[in-house]
């Protein structure tokens, strides 16, 4: 091999590893992009239904327990549908604490589409708790661990 010819082999894979790495990079950025996509869509199917948290706060002090859905002004399940939850299901969980379930929908992700994620209000009914089965990376932080 000559000198010409070893620094063109050397040159090709010097482009080969640059190519790589620029496939990597962009797979990186890729991901990076749909996590935050969907972290996007459960913050804002969280944040469409911040108004529950306090009709069922309300309700909870005003008749000393938990309202389930369809009494009062509480709507059916599906009512509480959104662009991303098809539903919110009210009432007291197996703990005795107070809160909802949301259902995740239409995000076009599998990891996300019909799993939960609850709003307690905790043993002492005054702090809210947020917990979902839901991958942590897609969760607001008030929503991780």
């Amino acid at each position: 091999m000559t000198k010409i010819s070893e620094a063109a082999a050397a040159a090709d894979t010097s482009l080969d590893a640059a190519a790589a790495g620029e496939r990597l990079s962009g797979a990186v950025l890729e991901a990076r992009s749909v996590n935050y996509t969907l972290r996007a869509k459960i913050v804002q199917a969280n944040a469409e239904v911040q108004a529950l948290k306090v009709d069922v706060q309300m309700f909870r002090l005003d008749q000393g327990r938990c309202p389930t859905n369809g009494e009062g002004d509480f709507g059916a399940p599906e009512s509480y549908a959104g662009t991303y939850v098809t539903r919110a299901t009210i009432g007291e969980f197996d703990d005795g604490t107070c809160g909802f379930e949301l259902e995740f929908g239409n995000t076009g992700n599998a990891q996300i589409d019909g799993r939960k994620l609850w709003w307690d209000m905790g043993s002492d009914n005054e702090q809210w708790h947020c917990s979902s089965e839901v991958d942590d990376k897609y969760l607001p932080l008030d929503c991780r661990g």
